[in-house]
């Protein structure tokens, strides 16, 4: 059951590190609620794709465990759809979550398992989306407003699925993070790597995060098609009802991390399908 425990924790690292760019761009948001022209002109169209993964995590001298598979799907327009299923080390699937980048300024947050969303459309929030996006003009280590720079990191370059990717370490003491991203995709990940290091520096943990199939060309349109019957709610009370369903109580540092995301829901709530 620790080990379990274990590498559930390590996937909440990686999510950790999907969701900076999320973070910050609702920090700025909050902050300002505008864009400068001048560097959302700079942005590049989006490229239409969509890409399957499968992750898994892995004890040092023990097999590796699949734990999630995610779907990415990019419309030309800009909407984004990511589905991730989480399955416990025995197989079965724990839950299903999907999150909607709509064109429109629309974000959305969806829990299939407890049949619960938090909607929100707020002004400006495309163009923040995208200034906060990988600029592959600069190995895709540096996002378009310059705001996120990964200096430290050391980049090379690859092939991954026929697409030339830039492979992005950067080395830290107690974890060493692996991006392999792809600049004629819009620098979408096409692997994460997570490798967490013991006392000595050596790797006990690690979480790999690996397209299987890339697709071109515009995903199906009802891909992007939102739920209209669940319960929309704010994001610590969907938080609530999903630790309610998994059967552990709420943690304060969780709903003191979702306090930011509580005011953007009430200043913003969208519902969909009015």
């Amino acid at each position: 059951m620790k080990a379990d425990w274990f590498r559930f924790s390590l996937i909440l690292v990686v999510v950790a590190v999907v969701s900076i760019a999320a973070t910050a761009y609702l920090s700025k948001l909050k902050r300002t609620g505008r864009v400068e022209p001048e560097t959302a002109a700079a942005v590049s169209t989006h490229v239409p794709h969509a890409v399957r993964f499968i992750a898994s995590s892995q004890r040092a001298g023990e097999n590796a465990v699949p734990t999630t598979e995610r779907f990415l799907a990019f419309a030309g327009v800009g909407s984004v759809l990511e589905q991730e299923n989480a399955f416990s080390p025995t197989g079965a699937l724990l839950y299903t979550r999907r999150k909607f980048e709509i064109a429109g300024d629309i974000h959305v947050e969806v829990d299939d398992a407890i049949h619960a969303m938090t909607a929100i459309k707020a002004p400006n929030s495309d163009l923040q989306r995208q200034r906060r996006r990988w600029d592959p003009s600069a190995s895709c280590a540096t996002t378009f407003d310059r705001g996120t720079r990964l200096n430290a990191a050391v980049i090379s370059k690859e092939i991954s699925l026929g697409f030339e990717v830039f492979k992005i370490v950067l080395d830290q003491p107690h974890v060493r993070f692996t991006f392999w991203r792809a600049p004629g995709l819009g620098c979408t990940e096409l692997r994460t790597m997570v490798e967490v290091k013991g006392a000595g520096g050596e790797v006990i943990m690690t979480s790999d995060d690996r397209a299987t199939s890339v697709e071109l060309g515009e995903p199906d349109p009802s891909l992007f098609r939102l739920p209209v019957d669940y319960d929309n709610v704010s994001p610590s009370e969907r938080y609530r009802r999903f630790e309610q369903f998994a059967g552990r109580p709420p943690t304060w540092q969780a709903l003191e991390s979702l306090e930011q995301g509580d005011e953007l829901y009430e200043k913003y709530a969208f519902s969909p399908g009015r």
